[in-house]
């Protein structure tokens, strides 16, 4: 891996799991034709990629009818629409806790919307987006109040009590992660990427740690950072497709960095794999008490994740946005 340039990150190595991999589909986990395991269930089709959120045995998701995205909900088996206009870009949906302690699901609506490069990187460019929430409780929705001014953009929120994860993006196009408490909207802002120019594509709250997917402008340069409420970030691993040091076509593409979450005491992330060449997707996960790493092997295509109580919930699709994309739970 390359070495960080964030000067205050600790840089955490990730142990290649191949032989765990290996074992478990050698036990029949996994089928080897499309990488979806044999005993893994599927819940839900979209006709387009969708990333996919989980918690407290609720999951969500974006299915694509019509030309547009509709958020969708598993709320304890029971799928149904959230009652909210669809999207022409897939929802930034995340499930956390409210201040009650109930599953809410939060994600943003925007004035305007522009197609991203990157499919995989779901972090389509966009402007003037609030955030809301989806109280599976009460089954409404409502407007977050978050403060901040007029030119404020948030996206991809995560809310965990009385706290809320965004993304803040500015006219000019940079991002940050902050966190705002409610109600009193006082702000604190996480460690950038290192990345010049970089924005985010994935981020979860939970309890005081904030994992987040960080990726540079041109979209080949791909980061996974893990960040507490108290200050302090580890780089947990960084991919470039093609080193800068190197001249172009001397060496293979790294595998781009996405789905950054938390589960427990862990943090998770997925490097890309390639169907054509029958290359595995890689669930990394690593648990910041006892500073020890894994990976799992997953699908070639698979576009998103989410752990939830000792259960994977991910969808498939291609990084161009191609099918057949399903909900699966492992």
């Amino acid at each position: 891996m390359p070495t960080p340039r964030l000067r205050s990150a600790q840089h955490v190595p990730v142990r290649r799991g191949l032989g765990r991999a290996l074992l478990l589909c050698a036990l029949s986990w996994c089928a080897p034709e499309s990488g979806v395991a044999a005993a893994d269930t599927a819940i839900a089709q979209t006709n387009q990629p969708t990333p996919v959120s989980a918690y407290g045995k609720v999951v969500a998701w974006s299915a694509f009818s019509g030309g547009a995205y509709r958020l969708m909900v598993d709320i304890g088996g029971t799928i149904a629409p959230v009652p909210t206009a669809p999207e022409p870009q897939a929802f930034d949906a995340s499930v956390g806790l409210d201040q009650s302690n109930q599953a809410v699901v939060l994600f943003s609506r925007c004035r305007r919307y522009r197609s991203d490069p990157s499919q995989l990187l779901f972090g389509g460019s966009s402007g003037g987006c609030r955030v809301y929430t989806y109280s599976t409780s009460h089954r409404t929705v409502l407007p977050l109040a978050l403060g901040g001014g007029a030119s404020d953009s948030f996206t991809h929120p995560s809310q965990w009590r009385s706290e809320v994860a965004v993304v803040r993006s500015t006219r000019t196009g940079s991002s940050s992660i902050e966190v705002i408490s409610l109600p009193g909207h006082r702000r604190h802002r996480l460690s950038r990427g290192t990345f010049d120019a970089a924005r985010v594509d994935s981020l979860q709250l939970v309890g005081s740690r904030v994992s987040a997917g960080w990726y540079a402008g041109g979209g080949l340069e791909t980061e996974i950072m893990l960040d507490t409420l108290g200050g302090g970030g580890e780089v947990l691993q960084e991919s470039t497709r093609r080193s800068h040091s190197r001249p172009a076509g001397s060496e293979a593409s790294e595998p781009a960095l996405f789905a950054a979450g938390l589960a427990g005491a862990e943090a998770y992330w997925v490097a890309a794999g390639d169907r054509l060449i029958g290359t595995p997707s890689v669930l990394s996960i690593y648990n910041f008490h006892t500073h020890t790493s894994s990976t799992e092997e997953a699908p070639p295509d698979l576009f998103s994740a989410a752990r939830d109580a000792g259960l994977l919930y991910y969808s498939t699709g291609t990084e161009g946005g191609g099918c057949p994309c399903e909900i699966f739970k492992r």
